[in-house]
């Protein structure tokens, strides 16, 4: 029996591994490879495949984020998984760790394989899937039809595997990482500052800072001028350097983190937010809120606080982190 041994996890066989999770006032055990072999078969069409098997090799050192974390995101590429904990931990003062998830960077494993560990009769814990849409954008010379049919077929197949599963759910950028991040205004200063540190030539750089603030098509194609050039991993480390507690997280990954953080996201931890979110706030009329953390001895008074504070400032990410908790059942 362990609580966190990589090295046991890696040797395990699936088949053989039991997971204990304390729910309430007792424990369940919950066995990974449990049916998984028949939704393999079913659901995937791997009829001459074990999907056991196959998940055995994934589950390597890094990978047991799958046994021992409360939630866990999955991710498509380096960018998501470089960047999201970056952002949470200079938006809310928090690492993911503290919040009890796990991110996982699948690479080019398909999302179905992974996410099927996570239903009623295996893993009883939640798991978000964070994925781009490719939208094609009109006029935008850098988009391309064959990655938003791939994309429009991915959610398709994702929806029909898990659309009923209340343990997965989909989280999908309408472009991709990289342009739905910049197209969110305050974040546009970062992208620029990569610009600025990657690029020699003035011009260039004059030209590329011009396009991130002009009209959408050209935004999208600098962007992913940009990415191309410097290299996503790269760039994603680049920004993660330059973030800091201004930088705002793209909606569908704040709600991919509440979802997956779930009831494990504690008081504690939202008040642990709170005090840090206020440190970091310089708007003047906030000496209440202030005066209130200083003055608040009970879990009931920090709650009162931070309600109060969720409604005077509901664009923070932390009052929309709150929302989308609600909204799941979680608060």
């Amino acid at each position: 029996m362990t609580t966190h041994s990589a090295q046991l996890s890696e040797i395990a066989e699936i088949k053989k591994v039991n997971v204990m999770k304390i729910d309430g006032l007792h424990s369940v055990v919950m066995q990974p490879c449990n049916g998984l072999d028949e939704f393999g078969e079913k659901e995937l069409k791997l009829n001459k495949i074990k999907l056991s098997k196959r998940l055995e090799k994934y589950l390597d050192a890094k990978r047991s984020v799958l046994l021992f974390s409360k939630g866990v995101i999955l991710v498509e590429g380096g960018a998501e998984e470089i960047m999201l904990p970056s952002m949470v931990k200079k938006t809310l003062g928090v690492s993911l760790d503290e919040l009890g998830i796990g991110v996982i960077n699948i690479g080019s494993v398909s999302f179905e394989y992974v996410a099927s560990i996570f239903a009623e009769e295996r893993l009883r814990r939640r798991c978000a899937i964070v994925t781009d849409l490719d939208a094609i954008l009109e006029n935008a010379e850098k988009c391309k039809k064959e990655a938003a049919d791939r994309g429009k077929s991915r959610k398709g197949k994702l929806e029909r595997l898990f659309g009923n599963n209340k343990y997965v759910q989909m989280f999908y950028a309408n472009y991709t990482f990289e342009v739905d991040f910049t197209n969110i205004e305050k974040n546009r200063s970062y992208y620029k500052q990569v610009i600025e540190e990657n690029y020699q030539e003035d011009d260039k750089i004059k030209k590329h800072k011009d396009c991130i603030e002009e009209s959408e098509v050209k935004r999208y194609d600098t962007v992913i001028s940009v990415a191309n050039y410097i290299g996503k991993g790269w760039l994603a480390m680049s920004l993660a350097d330059d973030l800091d507690y201004n930088v705002v997280i793209p909606d569908y990954l704040l709600r991919a983190v509440a979802f997956s953080g779930g009831k494990s996201i504690s008081d504690a931890v939202l008040w642990k937010m709170l005090k840090y979110t206020v440190k970091c706030n310089e708007e003047e009329d906030i000496s209440d809120i202030k005066d209130g953390i200083q003055c608040s001895n009970s879990l009931t008074e920090q709650n009162k606080i931070l309600k109060l504070f969720c409604t005077k400032f509901p664009e923070t990410m932390l009052s929309k982190l709150v929302k989308y908790m609600e909204k799941n059942g979680d608060r």
